[in-house]
Formats: C-alpha cells, sequence, structure tokens
C-alpha cells in the first residue's frame, strides 16, 4: 500500500500549486468495485486524496449517494477503499471517498489479530500427476479468473486455510472464482484448474460500551 501513499504524499505536497481542492493524478489501475451487493470490474483514471475516476461502462445503472468498495490492484497489492458516488456520468462515475484520508479497509497481516475472528474455508485440491510442482492459487472477485489475476504461490501443499494462509486476501464479502495451477521446476505453468465460491470474509462491529455494576 506505500506505493498508493507516496503518491498521495506527492498529491498533498503539490496542492498549494493547484485551484481544485485535491488535484488530481492521472492513472490506470484496474479495480473491482461492490455496490449494493454486486461486484463489477472497471478502471481506475485519476486519482486524488478526496477521491477518483471509475471508469465503467455499467456507470448509467448506479445513482449519485450509493456506496461503493473498491478494491485496487496496484502491482501486487490490493487496496479496499470505502467511498460514494458523487456523480455519474455516460463512460464512468465519480467516487468520494468516506474518510477524510485514503485508508485500507483491511489492515496488513500482522495487525488482523487485532480485527476479531473470521470463519475459515478450507481450499483444497489433487496434487499434479506431474511430479516436483509447485501450486499457485489466483482469485478475481465476481469471476474472470486468468494468469493476470491476483495469486500467491503455495510451495508444494495440497490445501490452504482462506483467508489466514493468504495474508493479501481480501476480507470482503461476495463472489470469487479461484483458479490453481501447477508450476515445474523450469517455471512452465500448467492450465488453471477452477472454482466458484461465495464467501463472507467480514467481521462484524464489535458492541460498545461494556460496563460493570454493583447489585
Amino acid at each position: 500500500m506505500e506505493h498508493l501513499y507516496k503518491l498521495l504524499e506527492k498529491l498533498h505536497i503539490g496542492s498549494r500549486k493547484e485551484k481544485r481542492l485535491h488535484p488530481r493524478e492521472a492513472c490506470s489501475i484496474e479495480t473491482g468495485y461492490m455496490i449494493q451487493n454486486r461486484w463489477y470490474r472497471g478502471h481506475i483514471r485519476d486519482i486524488s486524496p478526496g477521491g477518483v475516476y471509475v471508469e465503467a461502462m455499467q456507470s448509467r445503472v448506479f445513482s449519485p449517494g450509493m456506496d461503493i468498495l473498491l478494491i485496487a490492484k496496484i502491482q501486487v497489492l490490493r487496496e479496499q477503499l470505502k467511498g460514494r458516488i458523487a456523480w455519474v456520468g455516460m463512460y464512468g462515475m465519480g467516487v468520494k471517498f468516506q474518510l477524510p484520508e485514503l485508508a485500507p479497509v483491511a489492515a496488513p497481516d500482522k495487525e488482523r489479530k487485532n480485527m476479531g475472528k473470521v470463519k475459515t474455508r478450507k481450499v483444497r485440491w489433487e496434487p499434479s500427476a506431474t511430479p516436483n510442482v509447485k501450486y499457485r492459487l489466483y482469485w478475481c472477485i465476481g469471476g474472470g479468473v486468468d494468469y493476470h489475476s491476483d495469486h500467491s504461490d503455495l510451495g508444494s501443499a495440497t490445501e490452504i486455510n482462506l483467508p489466514g494462509d493468504i495474508p493479501s486476501f481480501p476480507l470482503v464479502s461476495g463472489t470469487f472464482e479461484l483458479g490453481i495451477s501447477a508450476i515445474s521446476e523450469a517455471g512452465n505453468e500448467s492450465e488453471l484448474t477452477k472454482a466458484t465460491v461465495q464467501v463472507d470474509f467480514r467481521v462484524p462491529e464489535a458492541p460498545k460500551s461494556l460496563t460493570v455494576e454493583d447489585l
């Protein structure tokens, strides 16, 4: 996530020279986004500390004021951002971040232990008939998993627990398409064996104001 933070620092530094409250930086970032519990795919075309412009062919079915969760792919990182649709155009929409600063919805793995308990889902597969291979798990929100999707190398394991064994797996609710491949010692990769799964790794908000009273 430091890639995104460095970009924001750059924007803050130059903000005094800009007329806009939040100067924008042109970019092209692949993103998945959820609106009303449905997942879609698009691209972030510009970004600022206050929001983003998302290029999306489905934008005309959305309305200003709708909440949106974006998962932006930045190299091997996934940034999870909450926002609200500010305006809708023919080919995209403007999204205003709900928080005053960009902050990921999911904390780094070292902090997840403080975020509550997530029910584990076991993922297993039959090993490749080819000896001495390692495995790679791909995933894509909403479907369309391929070799360009987010992934994690698993070594020789033939089963894992989600999300605990993959710190970068997003803690969201929705439909995921998973793909598993085998990689030979020479670096050649097999076709993907795919499966679709519905998961919910969101942690409910904790109760408030715990008190103890004398009887």
